[in-house]
């Protein structure tokens, strides 16, 4: 049962995080084209004032918000819009794969040497251990990896390069850019 629960959230988490389109808000915007706001980053690829935590991906080819990392797996980028897609498709591996290496080597100490079992069965319950441990094992750090990240507040992006979001200028400070954000965020609404 843990095995196609986790499978079934695996499938829909990462279907969601895949299809979401994680561009910032205003990546397409027409109001938005070409149009600097004095004191916010501005994309100069996507030609659009962007938030201060997004970043343009070069695999996608836009501005991404909250930009963590563009993942091969999933072939998209991951950022605010599709963190907890992800976040969720990561754990429901771990517990899919750690329900396949339990099932596997559950039976191993009873058919090992038993005149019952036949040789097929324990290599073909070795063989599958061999096969998803390591695969485990990756995923294991892949999620303490990114508990580690969210502890901290930051993202992947930012834990590998050392970068913070993107000031926005010498002139503010950061309770104005933050000032500026919400005002902006409100003024879409």
């Amino acid at each position: 049962i843990f095995f196609w629960a986790s499978w079934a959230t695996l499938f829909a988490s990462a279907v969601h995080a895949m299809r979401c389109d994680p561009a910032d808000p205003t990546v397409g915007s027409e109001e938005a084209f070409g149009r600097p706001i004095e004191g916010r980053p501005f994309c100069s690829i996507c030609q659009v004032t962007v938030r201060f935590d997004s970043k343009h991906c070069w695999e996608c080819n836009k501005c991404v918000g909250n930009f963590d990392h563009h993942c091969p797996w999933l072939n998209n980028c991951i950022g605010s819009k599709n963190y907890a897609s992800f976040f969720a498709s990561v754990w429901a591996l771990l517990v899919m794969l750690s329900a396949m290496v339990i099932a596997a080597l559950a039976p191993l100490p009873g058919l090992w040497g038993s005149a019952v079992s036949s040789g097929h069965e324990v290599w073909g319950l070795v063989a599958v251990v061999v096969l998803y441990a390591p695969l485990w094992c990756l995923d294991v750090s892949l999620v303490v990896f990114h508990c580690v990240l969210c502890w901290k507040g930051i993202t992947t992006y930012e834990h590998l390069t050392g970068k913070t979001k993107r000031p926005a200028g010498p002139r503010s400070s950061p309770q104005q850019q933050e000032q500026q954000q919400q005002q902006h965020e409100q003024q879409e609404q």
